[in-house]
């Protein structure tokens, strides 16, 4: 009985990884003394596998759910840098755009008068007043 509780605490070593050399031989021998031995130690193995991947996904499911708090409490505080930014930006294209386009128009919106024609027709005696 007592060996039974020294293997399986060597068996809980190997799995958490403190287990020394010499006590590993101990029990790389247990295991290969049977078959059932052998059974036992999987069976064992494959539990402490299965617990610990159901411990890692709880933390898993903990840590997105801080990070997605994290992100939410952050993003108010994104928008409000962005949006102004926004705004400034649109509003500084726009005006460029008018003022390249007046700039562009401004020859057209000159009223041009032509030749001065009232001396032709004085010199031709073509305007009769």
């Amino acid at each position: 009985m007592e060996e039974n509780a020294n293997i399986n605490i060597l068996i809980i070593r190997f799995l958490d990884g403190s287990i020394t050399p010499s006590e590993k031989e101990i029990l790389y021998a247990w295991i290969s003394e049977s078959e059932e031995n052998k059974k036992d130690f999987l069976n064992l193995y494959r539990t402490w596998n299965l617990n610990q991947a159901s411990t890692l996904d709880f933390e898993d499911e903990k840590a997105y759910q801080e990070v997605w708090a994290k992100i939410k409490r952050e993003e108010p505080a994104r928008r409000k840098h962005r949006f102004p930014l926004r705004v400034l930006l649109v509003t500084a294209t726009t005006a460029a755009a008018i003022i390249l386009l007046l700039i562009i128009l401004k020859p057209f919106t000159e009223v041009y008068e032509g030749p001065d024609i009232s001396s032709f027709f004085e010199r031709n005696n073509l305007f009769s007043g």
